[in-house]
């Protein structure tokens, strides 16, 4: 029903943006002849806008225009410029707040293949980021970007200047983002970023910076260009065309654009050092071992006794490496053999075999590193000057995509513990495809034991698409504006516009449900007289422990019948389809954006008074709808539930509008110092959150005291509403992976777990240990629901700086930045709480055993307490242990403490134009970060970032050098990410050294209407520093790329 209302609301809504447009063009067509001066008498035009280029670009330019008075003096008459940062239009080409432009040739002189890679390699942009390669997360065919490492929902994300949709969904199902790939490069005229707090200007979101895109505009030409690409591994390739055009008839100008392009699939399969479980950086050193693909672990129990081993399907007749069992992509593998997997000290005790399942060089695959995709993209743009000086501008914007990936997690069915004597007649007697009784050289035959800990099999890509775990998207997104624009006579400007975005994205998959663990278990299975086959252990039926059919076992979480024909046995393509479900999510973001300014100068006193008045009224809406299966009937009625095995359910919609009101202020004070004041009202509807109104407010200032010096410095509050699925996100479960430290911990003090007394070499001593010790890993049901009673995140940004120009040729831009933001908005990870219960019960010992002891900060623990239930029962025969197994995990968005960071950039760019031999320019920017303060909870304590916490890079530095001769122009383009705290290298460090990445690209002009284009990206090959406290890819998929080297070539032709 409330989607329901969503969709009319919708409707009502666009028939009032029509009407209120419909009114505006009568209006102020009518107007035209009242406002504007007569036709005959003088008319007052509008200046020309032209975009300022700091002192921060990779190139500066200004842009004057001269006319000639009527004797022999020439006046040369500045133009004003419109920047991203402000609303008021300035001469001034180096203002207060520090701005970086980068422009369609700066990105292909970088040779960067799309706009989110020149985003993500600015200095400013040194943080963590979710993209295409974190397939296992919620946002795997979006990309975004983080300045200030505040996150990348708290980057404002601006269209020509202009709000967009967020992506639909959300970002770590949690926040929302803007996804920062739906532009192509073809047409994009340039982008301004501004990294700084400017909620004064633009209001919530632009707590980090302000990116804004701006595309094509004004063309009286027609251009094509065509580029490709191939990848050095993997030999993949990337095609883009782009055809451009446009012209002016009578007052009327128009752009129409058209973007096609196509990217291969590019898995780490492909990439040597990335596709085999001994490129663990450990390897040879420490225990490590590959996935297992399929295996069983035994337990003794007080009933059979037996010793704790390990299985693979090999010892009862199904070879790992067979056709039936994995596409022939497993191999044997045993951890207690040194001369396969390197070393001699395997801590533990579950000798035996299992079926490995590796990452491409000796069979098994890999995740896709780079989504396939197909992108349609077209825009148009029309303009339309009247005779009285006011202007039309319209511009409609549309994106497509189909993509494909590939999660790095398989499909898979994990059937948890099992008791049945059948176990133990496998041992002694034989069963399966097996010639005899089960065991190895490793387990001799006859180990008298009834239970299984621990029973595994994955399905591979190479078994045929059903068994693979893909994921196909189609999204598409629509964005329309139009406005008006015009002169007063008074000389001010005013302009009214709207603008409308729907973001569509329709995500494909299917996914495992319950029937397939009740076909490995027995469920349904017939003796051969007929009659239903039943466990050993009270004479239950056949099931498994979640199958819900009250069996003994079944209430401690027991299964109790073992078939190994049925577990890892042949499985039909129609079989396995059959167990599996849709679970498409279909999922719409939109928005529309009404606003209103009036701009221009007023005199006080005899001081020119600069002033832009700004109104806006925002509707915001999404849908997250998951595919019935993911539903849970106790919460939303009915008796058709699908028991789905795996994943998570991504559940919100909801809507929320806003009104806002600003006023922005520059005045000159003497003829050295520009001051600039800016505040603005926000006020949010109450059904929607806890924020109401907010006022945000800024003030700047620029001192020139020279020509060629400029003092700048800034102070404003920032603020951001919460995220709408922080809010609107409906009561869901999902199946999330965790470890059980404090459970882990607590046997390891006690020397025993529930089954019985640790052996000799089980012990884990640390935390890393408890992921090969017992089951303490696993995938846990949490449960997790938006609040509408959050608050607003609030902060304050400060900025102070200099620009000095040194000479003719040279420039040093220097800007101090402090950050501040409270009131954060979080949803916590299972492991985080684990590890908050973990110093709840056993204070320091148990972070000194987790090895992160500096980096836990306190907890309000009777929370914690309640967040996470475990269960009060044991199975008989079990030692009580001091922690009883988990039963689910609730988890909500909550108002956390507060996150503070301070530090510099520092840009220096020089130019040298020569007659003869060729014009050279030379930048360099960075980012240092000088520290990084961090309170999580209220009831904690502050801790700094960069002394305590992995993965936070002090700096990051971004230098280009330009060279142009003639017809030729070469670019070389170095990113380099700075020292950063690491869990370990090979050789025992915990720095990670500098991560250096170098494009160069090279272009000639054959003509005037001919440019053609080469370059290679990453020109050594540099790959991503190896980390020992990662699994596969052994390697932090925020802060690099496996991508590798790749080459480039393109045309352009103009005519």
């Amino acid at each position: 029903m409330f989607c329901m209302n969503i969709k009319q609301k919708k409707r009502i809504i666009l028939m009032e943006i029509k009407r209120i447009f419909s009114l505006y063009i009568l209006f102020f067509l009518v107007s035209g002849y009242v406002i504007a001066d007569n036709p005959g008498e003088e008319v007052v035009e509008s200046e020309p806008e032209v975009v300022a280029q700091s002192d921060a670009g990779n190139s500066t330019s200004e842009t004057s225009d001269t006319s000639s008075s009527s004797g022999d003096e020439e006046v040369v008459k500045l133009q004003k410029v419109v920047v991203t940062g402000s609303r008021i239009k300035r001469t001034d080409l180096s203002g207060a707040l520090p701005l970086l432009v980068i422009t369609k040739e700066d990105i292909d002189a970088g040779g960067f293949r799309n706009i989110t890679e020149a985003l993500q390699a600015i200095p400013a942009a040194n943080a963590y980021n979710q993209n295409e390669q974190n397939t296992n997360l919620f946002t795997p065919n979006a990309n975004s970007l983080n300045l200030r490492n505040i996150g990348p929902s708290k980057t404002l994300y601006l269209i020509n200047g202009r709000r967009t949709a967020d992506y639909p969904l959300p970002y770590n199902n949690a926040s929302n983002i803007v996804n920062t790939s739906t532009i192509p490069n073809g047409l994009i005229d340039r982008v301004e970023i501004l990294a700084q707090g400017s909620s004064a200007i633009y209001g919530s979101d632009a707590v980090g910076g302000v990116v804004n895109i701006i595309t094509k505009d004004g063309m009286d030409y027609s251009q094509v260009d065509a580029y490709a690409s191939v990848t050095e591994h993997g030999n993949d390739m990337i095609t883009n065309f782009t055809f451009s055009t446009g012209g002016f008839f009578g007052a009327s100008s128009w752009t129409i654009g058209l973007d096609v392009s196509h990217v291969d699939p590019m898995y780490l399969a492909d990439r040597d050092g990335y596709n085999d479980w001994k490129d663990d950086p450990d390897y040879g050193i420490d225990y490590i071992g590959p996935r297992w693909g399929a295996a069983m672990q035994v337990v003794p129990w007080y009933l059979g006794g037996g010793d704790a081993a390990t299985y693979s399907p090999e010892d009862f007749g199904y070879p790992c490496n067979s056709t039936a069992l994995s596409g022939g992509v497993f191999r044997l593998f045993s951890r207690d053999k040194p001369e396969v997997y390197g070393i001699t000290n395997y801590p533990g005790s579950y000798q035996g075999y299992a079926c490995a399942y590796n990452r491409g060089e000796n069979g098994g695959d890999s995740t896709t590193i780079v989504n396939e995709r197909d992108d349609f993209t077209v825009m148009g743009t029309f303009t339309h000057n009247f005779d009285n000086g006011n202007q039309f501008s319209a511009r409609l914007y549309h994106f497509s995509e189909e993509a494909y990936l590939r999660s790095s997690v398989s499909r898979y069915v994990s059937l948890g513990s099992m008791i049945d004597s059948r176990i133990f007649q496998c041992m002694s007697l034989g069963c399966g495809d097996s010639a005899g009784p089960v065991g190895n050289d490793l387990v001799p035959a006859g180990n008298r034991v009834l239970r299984a800990s621990y029973l595994l099999r994955y399905f591979t890509p190479a078994m045929g698409r059903p068994f693979e775990a893909r994921s196909d998207y189609e999204e598409d997104m629509t964005d329309f504006f139009m406005g008006l624009s015009g002169t007063m006579d008074s000389g001010h400007e005013w302009s009214v516009g709207a603008n409308m975005t729907r973001y569509n994205s329709f995500y494909a998959d299917s996914t495992l449900t319950q029937k397939a663990k009740d076909y490995m278990a027995g469920v349904g299975m017939t003796n051969s007289d007929g009659s239903l086959a039943t466990g050993w252990y009270a004479g239950d039926p056949c099931q498994h422990s979640e199958s819900g059919m009250g069996g003994t076992l079944a209430g401690f979480g027991f299964s109790n019948c073992f078939f190994p024909e049925r577990i890892w046995g042949e499985i039909s393509t129609d079989l396995f389809q059959s167990w599996l479900v849709d679970d498409s999510v279909d999922a719409e973001s939109y928005q529309y954006l009404i606003d209103a300014d009036i701009t221009g100068e007023v005199m006080a006193g005899n001081t020119p008074v600069a002033f832009n008045v700004h109104a806006e009224y925002q509707y915001q809406d999404y849908e997250v709808i998951p595919s019935a299966g993911r539903l849970d009937d106790e919460i939303y009625g009915g008796n058709d539930a699908i028991q789905i095995i795996q994943g998570s359910t991504r559940y919100g919609f909801g809507d929320r509008s806003r009104m806002s009101l600003g006023v922005e202020l520059a005045a000159p004070l003497g003829d050295k110092v520009e001051v600039t004041f800016a505040t603005r009202y926000d006020s949010y509807d109450d059904d929607s959150s806890s924020v109401g109104s907010r006022v945000s407010s800024m003030f700047n200032f620029a001192y020139r005291p020279t020509e060629d010096f400029l003092l700048r410095g800034s102070a404003g509050q920032t603020f951001r509403a919460p995220d709408m699925h922080y809010i609107y996100s409906q009561p869901s479960s999902v199946f999330s992976y965790g470890t059980d430290y404090p459970q882990c911990y607590a046997n390891y003090l006690a020397g025993a777990t529930s089954t019985g007394a640790i052996a000799s070499g089980d012990e884990a001593t640390r935390a890393s240990l408890c992921s090969f010790q017992g089951n303490y890993s696993d995938y846990r049901k949490t449960f997790q629901s938006g609040r509408k009673d959050l608050e607003e995140e609030e902060g304050v940004n400060y900025s102070l700086g200099f620009v000095l120009n040194i000479g003719e040729n040279m420039s040093w831009q220097w800007d101090a930045f402090h950050v501040y933001l409270e009131n954060g908005v979080a949803q916590e990870s299972n492991t985080s709480q684990l590890v908050a219960e973990g110093v709840c019960l056993y204070g320091d010992a148990f972070a000194d055993w987790y090895d992160f002891s500096d980096n836990i900060p306190a907890r309000d623990c009777d929370t914690v307490a309640s967040n996470i239930e475990r269960s009060s029962t044991y199975f008989p025969g079990d030692a009580p242990s001091a922690l009883t197994n988990i039963v689910s995990i609730t988890r909500n968005p909550r108002n956390q403490g507060f996150i503070e960071y301070v530090g510099h950039d520092t840009y220096i760019n020089w130019r040298k134009e020569t007659e003869s031999a060729g014009d050279f320019a030379i930048s360099i920017g960075s980012t240092t970060i000088d520290h990084i303060n961090y309170l999580a909870d209220p009831y904690g304590e502050q801790i700094e970032f960069l002394t305590y916490y992995y993965y936070e890079p002090r700096s990051r530095q971004n230098i280009n050098f330009n060279y142009k001769y003639e017809k030729h122009n070469v670019s070389v383009n170095m990113t380099r990410m700075g020292h950063m705290n690491i869990y370990g290298t090979s050789g025992g460090g915990t720095k990670s050294d500098p991560h250096i990445m170098t494009n160069v690209s090279y272009s000639y002009d054959w003509s005037p209407d001919i440019d053609t284009y080469v370059s290679i990206r990453n020109i050594d090959d540099v790959m991503p520093q190896k980390d020992t406290g990662y699994s596969y890819p052994f390697f932090n998929q925020g802060y690099f790329s496996a991508f590798g080297r790749y080459m480039t070539a393109g045309i352009t032709y103009r005519f």
